[in-house]
């Protein structure tokens, strides 16, 4: 069977938390439902972290065990269309080995923590973020967190209904970052350990607020974590501050936030272009006669929409030398959200050239940018561009 790695983000408002529960709604269960969808179940998944109720997250990972191959884009849209209305997105999907587990092997997590301090209330952020009414200082908050890094015993951190076996943890990184904002104050907590105790960032930064505000001093963190006691921490700040960022692995399975991995290419590529209105639109030069999709984005004059084309190139025609840009076939439903026609043509050789327009839908009077895709792995899996078009006057 194989196995998938999930990047998720989440609004965990309306969620009791990451953990599937009888009979209130969560994330796992949300997606466990969208998988069953696709597969018959039932689907168990395994996340790095079980985030509490109300916690957000931009980068949580899990797995799960699919029986049918699934090409990752694919199995990505599939199911972020499956998880509708749930504030819940798949924003990237990789397939990895059998015995890898988002949760064991992972070696690193990162917690951001977002606190406004301002007499208003918040609006556009609420929800997003913790508020507080008084100014927070924070050096004073770095002073105090710089007491809680390094190998220590987080009884005094942990809730008492904890089930790890050790309090024992090695904290990586406790910093705080002033974030420039209009109204009011805004800070940024950034908490990074291989792996955390229930509640443990929470009770930081409610800990921390208090230094901030001014009722503690920063040396009374360091007396609270000595006293390896629960009474003697600050109060539990919040959850919807919370946001599990990131986790990290010995090889990272997403190279990129948002996009599945590159597949190699071992073709030059160089690409020129001028105006259309000068009737060369561009030119290609390739190392060897291989099928190739090229995706051209374009711009009309005036209030026009931007029309989409799609060149394909064909070994068996490139001993031709020249060929016109013809329309094979339009499809306007396929564009209608960008205004305008799709068009699929076939280009012979190293040049096209096109007249102005073709069937009624006006070609790109200015080319803004060439991507070009395996057609195997289309919408960006694998992509090896985009390539900006070099000396394109403006229209």
């Amino acid at each position: 069977m194989p196995r998938y790695a999930l990047k998720i983000e989440y609004d965990g408002a309306p969620f009791a938390g990451w953990q599937r529960q009888a009979d209130q709604p969560s994330v796992q269960a949300a997606i466990e439902s969208a998988l069953a969808k696709l597969e018959p179940g039932p689907h168990t998944i395994a996340a790095a972290g079980r985030t509490d109720s109300g916690v957000h997250a931009t980068g949580q990972v899990a797995h799960c065990d699919l029986t049918r191959d699934w090409e990752p884009f694919r199995l990505t849209e599939a199911l972020n269309f499956h998880l509708k209305p749930a504030p819940v997105a798949i924003v990237a999907c990789t397939q990895v080995a059998d015995d890898w587990h988002a949760r064991f092997t992972a070696t690193e997590r990162r917690y951001l923590f977002k606190l406004a301090a301002r007499r208003a209330p918040l609006v556009l952020d609420a929800g997003r973020m913790w508020c507080v009414k008084n100014p927070l200082d924070a050096a004073a908050m770095q002073a105090g967190a710089d007491h809680l890094l390094g190998r220590h015993d987080f009884t005094t951190f942990r809730a008492a209904l904890c089930q790890a076996d050790s309090p024992v943890r090695t904290l990586d990184e406790l910093r705080i970052e002033e974030i420039a904002s209009p109204n009011g104050q805004l800070l940024h907590i950034h908490v990074r350990a291989r792996s955390f105790l229930h509640n443990q960032v929470r009770s930081f930064v409610g800990t921390l607020e208090r230094v901030g505000c001014g009722a503690w001093k920063p040396d009374d963190v360091r007396a609270a974590l000595a006293a390896r006691d629960r009474r003697a921490c600050g109060p539990v700040c919040p959850p919807y501050g919370l946001y599990l960022a990131d986790v990290s692995y010995p090889d990272q399975p997403f190279s990129e936030p948002s996009d599945p991995p590159p597949a190699p290419c071992n073709r030059d590529c160089n690409v020129s272009g001028t105006n259309v209105a000068s009737a060369s639109v561009f030119r290609l030069s390739q190392q060897a006669a291989v099928t190739s999709t090229w995706h051209v984005e374009g711009r009309t004059k005036g209030d026009c929409t931007v029309p989409r084309a799609i060149v394909q190139v064909l070994p068996s025609h490139c001993q031709m030398t020249r060929t016109p840009l013809s329309t094979i076939a339009t499809d306007n439903a396929a564009s209608s959200s960008f205004g305008a026609s799709t068009f699929r043509a076939t280009m012979l050789e190293k040049s096209v050239s096109s007249a102005s327009r073709t069937t009624g839908a006006a070609i790109a009077t200015r080319v803004v940018a060439i991507h070009r895709t395996c057609p195997s792995i289309w919408h960006g899996t694998g992509t090896c561009g985009p390539t900006r078009l070099a000396a394109i006057p403006d229209a």
